[in-house]
Parts: C-alpha cells; structure tokens; sequence
C-alpha cells in the first residue's frame, strides 16, 4: 500500500509540474487566436 501511495503521489506532481509549465504556453495561444481573429474581422470590414 505504501508504494502505491508513493507511485500516485509522484504522478500527481508529475502532471501537476507538466501543467505549471504547459499552462503558459496555451495562455498565450489562446490569446494569439484571438488577436489574429480580430486582425481578420477589421480587414474584412474594411
């Protein structure tokens, strides 16, 4: 049972330090999208 807890409590960091670091990345891909979605609305407006 001990290894067990020891193998979840190391995945769950794992995942947890993959998702500190990932989480910026799709922020500012998110934002990206976004700003070249508006860029595309005013040139066809124009």
């Amino acid at each position: 049972m001990n290894t067990f807890m020891d193998n979840l409590v190391g995945m769950l960091l794992v995942l947890a330090v993959l998702g500190v670091v990932a989480l910026p990345s799709l922020i500012g891909l998110v934002h990206e999208r976004r700003v070249d979605r508006q860029i595309r609305a005013s040139s066809l407006a124009r």
